[in-house]
């Protein structure tokens, strides 16, 4: 299906910036349009959003599971939406490592499934919605890791 990838450096230790990206009580409250945490377990999250994109209105059911990790250097989490008439199941990936005193994060996203009204909305929508959302939650953990220094 779709799959996006970057990199951002972040001015922070690796193992801080490792240790924020496998907290999920940490990285849920990064996610865009959070509108509740419902319960946080130590390998999985599940929260809903309000996504404010035209082609997906309403409540989105989220559950994030953490698939692997790898200590100080890569964790794998995959993500489930469901909401009115729409689903998805994303995987994603994160690699750290050093650059000096800061750490540089490599990401990729795979859209693995798209089903409902997702699953006919045009390619072009979907991947410019999934890039503001990859973004948005860069820059809201970026924020919050620069109040840890």
């Amino acid at each position: 299906m779709l799959r996006l990838e970057g990199d951002r450096t972040f001015p922070q230790s690796r193992q801080l910036v490792y240790t924020k990206l496998t907290d999920l009580q940490f990285l849920v409250k990064c996610l865009p349009d959070l509108h509740e945490v419902k319960e946080v377990k130590e390998k999985s999250v599940s929260a809903i959003l309000r996504p404010g994109f035209a082609f997906v209105r309403g409540e989105m059911h989220l559950t994030v599971e953490k698939l692997d990790e790898t200590n100080w250097t890569a964790a794998r989490y995959l993500l489930k939406t469901k909401g009115i008439g729409s689903s998805s199941e994303v995987e994603t990936t994160f690699k750290l490592s050093d650059q000096g005193s800061a750490t540089l994060l490599r990401w990729t996203v795979e859209m693995k499934q798209l089903g409902g009204l997702l699953k006919a909305t045009p390619s072009g929508l979907i991947q410019g919605a999934a890039q503001r959302v990859v973004t948005d939650l860069l820059t809201n953990i970026e924020r919050k890791l620069s109040l840890q220094i």
